[in-house]
């Protein structure tokens, strides 16, 4: 059994928000990636890791542009002491600014999910301490089978190691085919609001 627990970056992952939610609790969802540790992938670097996990009881929120779908962004710190990003998402509010009911009801049932978990170790590095071995940093539901790539904003915080990035250590060959497939995957796709 792996030594796992939650990053505060989860606490976000709520319904009312513009990322995954899921309807079990934490305990059966750490139970999932313990059932499927044995089918986890490298993420984008060593000691990053994704589990799939069975999507019953996860939302996704990424939705399939359609031609005028209007977009609304924010610039926020994801965790307190964290630089703000950019972030942008499908509008949740109307042209005269007024919030549309029902939008994040939108979020649909997961076709796939996959649990992304950092290594205490790769922690460290950005100068954070964690109290299990492997934490739990984001669960991300899907609307396919096949795994999402990391969106190019992250991806960039990643790769130049801004505030709340983590270094990637890809050669420039790997960075741009990992930009490719992220912009040719995001192109058409978004969050919610």
């Amino acid at each position: 059994m792996q030594d796992i627990g939650f990053h505060s970056l989860v606490d976000r992952q709520a319904k009312w928000s513009r990322f995954t939610h899921w309807t079990i609790t934490r305990e059966e969802l750490i139970q999932r990636v313990q059932d499927n540790w044995h089918s986890q992938v490298l993420g984008y670097r060593p000691g990053v890791v994704l589990v799939p996990i069975d999507p019953a009881g996860f939302f996704s929120p990424v939705v399939v542009l359609k031609p005028g779908d209007g977009l609304t962004g924010v610039y926020a710190s994801r965790q307190t002491g964290e630089e703000p990003r950019k972030m942008v998402g499908l509008s949740v509010n109307d042209a005269l600014g007024r919030h549309l009911s029902g939008v994040y009801d939108r979020k649909v049932p997961a076709v796939g999910v996959s649990v992304v978990l950092y290594h205490k170790d790769v922690l460290v590095e950005d100068g954070e301490t964690f109290a299990h071995e492997w934490a739990i940093l984001s669960v991300n539901a899907r609307i396919t089978e096949e795994e999402e790539p990391m969106q190019v904003e992250t991806l960039l915080a990643n790769h130049f190691h801004v505030s709340g990035g983590t270094a990637t250590g890809m050669n420039p060959v790997e960075f741009e085919k990992a930009c490719r497939e992220s912009f040719l995957y995001w192109r058409d796709k978004t969050l919610l609001g």
